[in-house]
């Protein structure tokens, strides 16, 4: 499953396709020094959902991956 956040501020990508030690691992790619903070907020509660749980500064560049521990496809 990839999920994709797109507008004039923001640009996330979420990549589920990726596997390690039989784990299905979620990389993040947060491409925007300033994004906006709704949507920062929406990503971030979409992932917890997802079993990621991880969270999002508002202004940081990151590339993440946590390791999903639930069985989402």
């Amino acid at each position: 499953m990839d999920l994709n956040w797109n507008s004039t501020t923001l640009n996330y990508t979420l990549l589920g396709k990726h596997y390690k030690d039989g784990q299905k691992v979620w990389t993040l790619k947060h491409v925007v020094a300033d994004p906006d903070p709704t949507l920062v907020d929406q990503i971030g509660q979409t992932l917890a959902s997802l079993g990621v749980g991880d969270t999002l500064g508002d202004s940081e560049i990151v590339t993440r991956q946590s390791v999903v521990t639930s069985s989402a496809e």
